[in-house]
């Protein structure tokens, strides 16, 4: 191909012809010129909005509501109940079945035992409030519970790809 050639090619004329331009022009115009009539509405609103925010009038008083209810002490009873029935299912698991023989057994076992360990450590922040050493307990419990679940999925990842490599044709 030629020099010339080249140089026309790249020098085509353009796909948009000078009307087209001229009215896309003119629409990014009436455009803006619309944007900019809203823009003091627009202005005004974001700051009622942040205004609010700041205030959060509804926090307030929806916690205010719930905690001079009967609803909220219920919460603290079933957050109780619910520790006292995981510690009774995770005693029946442990004493009742042969749980450290297989990886299914023992993950089931600690995950019980995370459950009711961050279940208790909500009762007993419910009923006594903060406690010595609540957060280096918090942090011990909630790790446990952490590795209990990245455990599980490891485990379920690795039985999961022995059952599809099985299956695979060969």
């Amino acid at each position: 191909m030629s020099w010339c050639r080249k140089l026309r090619r790249r020098y085509d004329p353009p796909p948009v012809t000078p009307d087209e331009a001229a009215q896309d022009r003119e629409r990014t115009e009436e455009s803006v010129a619309k944007t900019r009539a809203v823009d003091a509405d627009v202005r005004d609103v974001v700051a009622r909005l942040r205004r609010q925010r700041q205030e959060n009038h509804f926090g307030p008083l929806i916690w205010a509501a719930l905690r001079g209810s009967r609803m909220y002490e219920a919460g603290n009873v079933a957050v109780t109940l619910l520790a006292l029935v995981a510690l009774g299912f995770a005693l029946d698991y442990a004493l009742g079945v042969r749980w450290w023989t297989n990886p299914g057994g023992r993950l089931v076992m600690a995950t019980l035992i995370a459950f009711v360990l961050m279940s208790t450590l909500v009762a007993v922040r419910v009923w006594a409030g903060d406690f010595f050493l609540h957060e280096l307990v918090r942090l011990v419990v909630y790790a446990m519970a952490l590795a209990t679940l990245a455990g599980g999925w490891v485990l379920h990842r690795t039985v999961r790809r022995g059952k599809h490599r099985q299956r695979a044709p060969r």
